[in-house]
C-alpha cells in the first residue's frame, strides 16, 4: 500500500494518527493499529449518501484532509498533516 496522506490530531493529553493509503485504486485508512476501507470510515461518520459520495470522489487526499480538519475542530484538537505527492 502506498501512503497518500497522514493527519495527526492532538491535544494536551493525547495524539492520534490517521493515515490514508491507496492500493490498486482503493483507499484504506489506518487509525491507531487498525486498517480498514476508507469508504467504511466515511460511512461510519455520515449517513447521507451524497456526502459519502462527495468525500470518496475526485481528489481523495484533499477531501481526507478537509474531513480530518473538520473532525479535529469537532474534537477541539490541533491538526498536523502531510500530503504525499505522486512522483
Amino acid at each position: 500500500m502506498r501512503p497518500r496522506a497522514m493527519v495527526s490530531s492532538f491535544n494536551a493529553t493525547s495524539e492520534d494518527e490517521f493515515k490514508l493509503f491507496e492500493e490498486n485504486g482503493t483507499f484504506f485508512i489506518r487509525a491507531g493499529n487498525r486498517v480498514g476501507p476508507y469508504r467504511e470510515f466515511v460511512r461510519m461518520l455520515f449517513d447521507d449518501d451524497d456526502i459519502v459520495a462527495a468525500l470518496l470522489s475526485g481528489d481523495v487526499r484533499a477531501k481526507f484532509y478537509v474531513l480530518m480538519e473538520g473532525l479535529c475542530l469537532r474534537w477541539n484538537d490541533d491538526l498536523r498533516a502531510d500530503i504525499f505527492c505522486d512522483k
